[in-house]
């Protein structure tokens, strides 16, 4: 083994099958122990074993009567392991530490898991920039701890490009106001907070972060529960801005875009990724209607909380199509959890045509030529028609996976079986398609005039949610389906998404249960995966 350790290659390839602990901690400490009894160990090896380690791994090369570890269990199961001092730590004892410390590229601390802070008292200073030459990432789970804070002001190198920053506080952030002097070249940059602040809390913690990035000119990937607007108007302006992570957005305040500027002005000129996790549709709105011709390839947005209104909806899309080039979108997802910090199942609405995605929503969305995949979770689904699913299919003949799924299912949906032609018409390139559509109306001539149609060969999986079908009409739907869809493998409804789950049905809307076998006898007609035998 030990010559296995002089070649690169085998290093490197060890190095990537390494087991990985829960949490993503990488468990190198029998092969640091190999490393160190090993004197044909290279330069180059140790280098590739010691180029990503946790700050306990590291402190851990410290002689073993500096410090104990003590496991504790929360109630959750979830086991973290401390790290103490035993007694008054000497220089002589960093000896081993010192001589790792300069193969370390990233640098991580997670204390939720693995709490070295009660050892950082006995470092004074030991550990600092200068003992970490090819120093570029630094991840840390903030705990508020003082020593924590000076620490992380230690490490701060002018090469560093990645700080990662979890549970920030305060009196780290008002610290940090220099960054841009100290880590100039700063690429990726990640900030949280800790949960349960105050209105007050956010507020100052969003000033302190807008004086961090004031310097900085090089980000290209920034994550932040939310940014005020001097930050966002920075942001804006940086050409190297590549993506953009709200992990917790609040309400934002922003200014209204002013009708007298040019409209080919473009805001973050490179920005391919924009993700939105938030309680608040209007704050994604607002920062889309922000943008001028974005390049955003990427959008996502995880919405949690109630059921938004159709003139929520009807706001967001049109910011999307504002604020968006529409020659650079290709994957849109919107996803609505309705289940978050609930105790049970979300209750169908009294009213779902108050929350319901507008077709004209949608037609928003139909600008965007270049759309391979979208993806869209909502209460009640989306109203469509035949008529805006043939411009929809004609709009997007590069996609490749459209789903447009409900949580309770869409109740009496005005499309209807003939509106399918469309996809074979447009959607070569269809491999999943979600939606729901009426399979009672017009279901003769649709199979009449099926064979005018060439047959979609791309699609493989088709969910039906809880599409309206009766057992009349299960026969003539199957033929249907083996004519334009020839290579389907996979056909599902809404109440498959349950899977098992028999106290969710109430979330459903009570049709759903009803054509759900009818469904399951057309999958068995077709010999598709989860299908009912054909009865004849």
């Amino acid at each position: 083994m030990h010559r296995c350790l002089q070649i690169p290659e085998l290093v490197a390839e060890i190095c990537s099958h390494l087991p990985t602990e829960k949490y993503g901690l990488r468990r190198v400490g029998d092969l640091v122990v190999l490393a160190r009894t090993s004197k044909l160990f290279s330069s180059h090896a140790l280098a590739l074993v010691w180029q990503s380690i946790n700050l306990m791994d590291l402190l851990c090369r410290l002689p073993r009567d500096c410090f104990v570890l003590k496991k504790s269990e929360n109630a959750f199961r979830v086991i973290k392991i401390t790290m103490r001092p035993r007694r008054r730590l000497r220089d002589s004892d960093f000896e081993r530490v010192l001589f790792y410390c300069p193969y370390i590229q990233h640098l991580g601390v997670n204390a939720r898991f693995r709490d070295v802070t009660p050892m950082l008292s006995g470092a004074d200073g030991r550990l600092s920039q200068s003992v970490f030459p090819v120093l570029r990432g630094l991840g840390w789970t903030h705990e508020g701890h003082d020593s924590d804070v000076e620490l992380i002001k230690d490490l701060l190198t002018p090469h560093l490009t990645e700080l990662r920053i979890h549970s920030a506080s305060l009196e780290l952030l008002k610290s940090l106001s220099t960054l841009g002097s100290l880590c100039p070249h700063l690429q990726d940059l990640h900030f949280s907070y800790p949960l349960g602040m105050s209105l007050g809390e956010h507020s100052s913690k969003e000033s302190a972060l807008s004086e961090c990035l004031r310097g900085l000119h090089c980000i290209e990937n920034m994550t932040a529960d939310t940014l005020d607007e001097v930050a966002l108007q920075h942001l804006s302006g940086l050409p190297t801005l590549r993506e953009l992570h709200f992990n917790d957005m609040g309400f934002l305040t922003l200014p209204v875009p002013d009708e007298d500027e040019e409209e080919d002005k473009t805001s973050f000129p490179s920005l391919q990724k924009l993700y939105f996790s938030t309680w608040y549709i209007e704050s994604p709105s607002l920062l889309l209607a922000f943008c001028r011709n974005s390049p955003v390839v990427e959008l996502t947005v995880e919405l949690s909380g109630e059921l938004c209104t159709t003139e929520d909806m009807e706001l967001f899309f049109l910011s999307a199509e504002l604020g968006i080039s529409h020659s650079s979108l290709k994957e849109f997802t919107f996803y609505h959890d309705l289940e978050l910090d609930t105790d049970g199942p979300v209750r169908p609405p009294v009213d779902p045509l108050a929350h319901i995605i507008a077709f004209d929503s949608l037609r928003e969305l139909c600008q965007f030529h270049h759309l391979v995949s979208v993806y869209i979770l909502s209460g009640v689904g989306v109203d469509l028609d035949d008529d805006t699913i043939f411009h929809m299919a004609r709009s997007w003949p590069h996609i490749e996976r459209l789903e447009l799924r409900s949580h309770h299912g869409t109740a009496s949906p005005r499309a209807t079986l003939r509106c399918l032609k469309s996809f074979n018409q447009f959607c070569t390139k269809l491999t999943k398609l979600c939606m729901p559509f009426d399979a009672t109306i017009g279901v003769l001539p649709a199979v009449l005039t099926v064979w005018q149609c060439v047959p979609l060969e791309s699609l493989k999986e088709l969910d039906v949610e809880g599409s309206p079908i009766t057992e009349v009409h299960v026969k003539s739907v199957a033929r249907y389906f083996a004519y334009l869809f020839p290579r389907l493998k996979m056909l599902e409804t809404l109440v498959d998404s349950l899977e098992g789950e028999t106290e969710r049905e109430e979330q459903l809307i009570p049709e759903a249960l009803g054509y759900h076998p009818h469904w399951k006898t057309v999958a068995g007609i077709l010999n598709l995966r989860g299908g009912d035998e054909a009865k004849d």
